[in-house]
């Protein structure tokens, strides 16, 4: 029984487990370039109040 059901199992969770996988990397890099952009926007926003407060 455990030999025939073990194929099936195999053919539903390779594509579950390929789509997580490929999903997580795909959110990681999303993240990463989130980040750089956060940070790029902070880093603007400093320099903006930076010029504000240099003007006053």
């Amino acid at each position: 029984m455990l030999g025939k059901s073990s194929p099936k199992v195999n053919v539903i969770l390779l594509p579950v487990l390929t789509v997580m996988t490929s999903g997580a990397v795909s959110f990681g890099i999303a993240m990463k370039f989130l980040h750089v952009a956060l940070n790029a926007a902070v880093e603007d926003a400093r320099k903006i109040n930076g010029f504000t407060q240099s003007d006053n």
